[in-house]
């Protein structure tokens, strides 16, 4: 990036000292144009006409003369006519209302000549036009200022531009590279092997919230029953990798039984899960003693999935172990020199 800063500033400067000593346009030298007036002296508000002959138009496609952008004050540009001369020569007549009142050049006028994708400019010479007073000349009844006031040139504005973008490209380099201290080094952290969460501890700790949750009366009837059968269908969409908690109650007792799950534990689960289903859909509604029954049983359950589970809960401990056991090795092994 520092490479490419400091060539853009340097041209950007060259750019500015050749268009302040260039000028606001750059045109080929008048070769085959002629430029004449009606008149060479003028009054205030006086309509003239200007000629305009290009005779090496032939050598050109399409022929552009002057139109009211390269005219401004004193002269206002009024109307135009081509095609007044002879065939061999192309011809305008541009006519212009004067509003000054002093000696005037007409001046930076040029034609186009287009040549397929080729374009050359014709400078034209300037024309001098005499003020003429209406009245004798008198210091005390000239004007103190122009008549009119046209929009300045664009040169200004765009040398303006040019300086304040290299003044803030000056800048952003200094302030990037040159006053803003570098960032210290990125210390990456060890690498921590994830916790592993025990099925039956998380089913346990939903149970024991419950509980609590119900004892200080924060757990609504329903919010409590759909909170256990999630609790139970994570646990054995979790550990029997079935989709438990999308299943209804019927397909998750079918792929209990499939799995050769304790009947007793099978049968305690169908009627949590059946009733937690009835409250759901059928808008029964239990007491607080009945909660309170649910619970224990809940812990019944708890009790007997963690007898069951319990070689098959270790080998997920270990899996989960050895699956991320390698990245840890290697991030401790010292690097050979």
């Amino acid at each position: 990036m520092r490479t490419f800063i400091f060539p853009f500033l340097v041209c950007s400067l060259f750019l500015v000292i050749e268009l302040v000593c260039a000028g606001p346009h750059s045109r080929a030298e008048a070769q085959p144009v002629h430029i004449s007036a009606s008149h060479d002296s003028l009054r205030a508000g006086q309509v003239f006409d200007i000629y305009i002959v290009f005779e090496g138009s032939q050598a050109f496609d399409r022929v552009i003369f002057p139109d009211s952008t390269q005219f401004s004050d004193p002269f206002e540009f009024r109307n135009a006519a081509f095609g007044i001369t002879p065939q061999e020569a192309d011809s305008a007549r541009i006519s212009l209302q004067f509003f000054g009142d002093e000696d005037t050049e007409l001046e930076d006028l040029f034609v186009v000549g287009i040549q397929q994708t080729d374009t050359l400019a014709f400078e034209l010479p300037p024309l001098l036009f005499h003020f003429r007073a209406t009245l004798a000349e008198d210091d005390e009844l000239r004007p103190l200022k122009p008549i009119f006031e046209f929009a300045a040139s664009l040169l200004p504005w765009i040398i303006a531009a040019l300086l304040i973008a290299v003044a803030g490209g000056g800048f952003w380099y200094w302030y990037r590279y040159i006053r803003k201290p570098e960032p210290p080094p990125l210390v990456e952290e060890p690498y921590k092997i994830p916790e592993f969460i025990n099925p039956y501890k998380e089913l346990k700790q939903s149970i024991d919230a419950l509980r609590s949750e119900h004892q200080k009366g924060e757990l609504g009837t329903e919010a409590f029953y759909v909170r256990y059968s999630d609790a139970l269908r994570g646990y054995y969409e979790r550990l029997y990798t079935f989709p438990a908690l999308e299943q209804t109650t019927r397909e998750v007792v079918q792929a209990l039984k499939a799995r050769r799950i304790n009947p007793s534990h099978v049968e305690l689960t169908e009627a949590l899960l059946s009733e937690s289903d009835m409250v759901k859909f059928a808008r029964y509604e239990p007491g607080p003693e009945r909660i309170t029954e649910v619970l224990d049983q809940l812990d019944t359950a708890a009790s007997q999935l963690e007898t069951h589970d319990r070689r098959l809960v270790e080998q997920m401990r270990l899996a989960h172990h050895r699956k991320y056991a390698p990245r840890e090795s290697e991030t401790n092994t010292p690097s050979s020199s």
